[in-house]
Formats: C-alpha cells, sequence, structure tokens
C-alpha cells in the first residue's frame, strides 16, 4: 500500500507466471498438474497463479488444469499420487517446500511417475539436494540469480568486481539485487536529471523500462513497484543445481 516502496527481485506470483510459461512454451505441456499443501497460503497462492496461466496460454478453463491438496500429516498423499499417476501429466508443479517436496518426488518415482516436476526458489539448497538424492534429479525450479550465467553484460562486472574484493565468483543473490537496487536509483536521477527533486526521482524510477541490471532485465513501468524481470531456471543434474534456461520478460 505503499507507492514508494519498489522491488528489484521478483514477486513470488511472478514465479509462477514464468514456470506455466515454460511449461507450456519451452515443454509444450499439454497436461499439466499442480500439488499445493492445503495448509500453507503461499503454496496455494502459486498453485492458482500457475494454473490460471497455464489455462490462459492453453485457451482453456483454469478448473480443467488437475489441482490436488495434500493435508498437514500427509495422511491422502499416497491417494493423490494415484489420482497423479492416472491423470498422467507432462508436468507437475509442486509449489511447497524442499522438505515435503523431496518426499513427494520420491514417492512419485516409486510408483511410476516419469513427470517434469517444477518447484519453487526455495529449493535452491544443499538440503534438497540430500533429502531427494536420485529423485529429484531433473527438476525444474526459479532461482534469483546465477554467477555463472552473463543475463547481461552488467553480471560480468558485478562478478569480476565481487571476485576482486572477495576472491569468490559465486555471488549471494543478495548482493546481486542490492547492487541491481543502487544502480537503478542511479539510473533514474540520471533520467530525471535531478538528486533533489524526489517526486521527479520517483516518477523516473516508476518509468523504467528494460534496465540491465545484473540479475537480469527490469522493467517497472506500469507495475506499482512489483518488476517484470527475468527469472533465471535451473535444474539438477549430476547431484548439483544447474543453468537451465532464462525467462525473459515481456513488458510491451
Amino acid at each position: 500500500a505503499n507507492d514508494y516502496y519498489v522491488r528489484v527481485c521478483f514477486v513470488d506470483s511472478f514465479q509462477a507466471i514464468a514456470m506455466a510459461k515454460y511449461a507450456v512454451e519451452t515443454l509444450t505441456a499439454s497436461n499439466t498438474a499442480v500439488i499445493a499443501n492445503e495448509d500453507d497460503d503461499y503454496s496455494i497462492t502459486l498453485s492458482k497463479v500457475f494454473r490460471e496461466k497455464v489455462a490462459s496460454l492453453q485457451g482453456i478453463d483454469p478448473d480443467s488444469v488437475s489441482a490436488y491438496e495434500y493435508s498437514k500429516n500427509n495422511s491422502n498423499l499416497g491417494t493423490i499420487l494415484d489420482a497423479v499417476q492416472e491423470a498422467a501429466p507432462q508436468v507437475i508443479y509442486l509449489p511447497v517446500a524442499y522438505e515435503d517436496a523431496a518426499k513427494i518426488i520420491n514417492q512419485a518415482r516409486s510408483k511410476g511417475i516419469k513427470a517434469t516436476f517444477f518447484g519453487v526458489e526455495e529449493w535452491e539448497q544443499q538440503e534438497f539436494l540430500a533429502k531427494g538424492g536420485q529423485a529429484v534429479a531433473g527438476v525444474v525450479f526459479p532461482s534469483f540469480f546465477d554467477s555463472t550465467t552473463m543475463l547481461t553484460p552488467v553480471t560480468q562486472q558485478l562478478v569480476d568486481a565481487y571476485y576482486e574484493q572477495f576472491k569468490s565468483w559465486e555471488v549471494p543473490s543478495e548482493v546481486a539485487h542490492g547492487f541491481d537496487a543502487y544502480l537503478l536509483a542511479v539510473d533514474a536521477i540520471r533520467r530525471a536529471e535531478t538528486s533533489v527533486n524526489t517526486e521527479a526521482i520517483h516518477q523516473a524510477i516508476a518509468d523504467t523500462k528494460a534496465f540491465q541490471g545484473a540479475t537480469g532485465e527490469i522493467t517497472l513501468f506500469g507495475t506499482r513497484g512489483d518488476p517484470i524481470k527475468s527469472v533465471v531456471i535451473k535444474t539438477v543434474k549430476d547431484g548439483a543445481f544447474a543453468y537451465l534456461s532464462t525467462a525473459v520478460p515481456v513488458w510491451k
């Protein structure tokens, strides 16, 4: 509710949109399903956004995208996976915590479900790999940033500067976002041609289109502070996280 609050990172709903687009446009999945945690508002919200975006891209009713909700104690999980196996989706969106995700994917694989599991940015931690084991190979999930992928020419500038200062090529995503927030503000001040007229600077920030940041291209025009931006998509390969693709935003 604050017009002066602006982000440079994507919001939760935007990652669900990016994953839906990747499923339909890149993997050409015609049959998708969603499994959500009924006790988690985050999970339910992302599930809804994903289904609506898939339906929009395919020109179908959102209710025709199979959706399942498991209970807190997982008592109905077996029944859900049986139903999913019967529906035979190509992609299963699983917007849940990594602990639940690892457990569900392992059970699904043991039942012979071969669909590609899509997840959330929270999956990018070593505990997920440890708990998931071989079962999570090939899963797909969004990420804020990847130090090894030059999303824009500015990415290399950040990575080089960070290495010079800290002798590490692994730039944390929060560092990359801080870097982008600073540069976006400086860019807005330059475009506003003032460093003291706060309203002019505020308008320049709001008018930002296709800003080239280290974390990708960022657009704030018409968004009320939540950006349209690039989303890094990763997978699990050979027991490690690996860059897969970049979902480029369309703001026009």
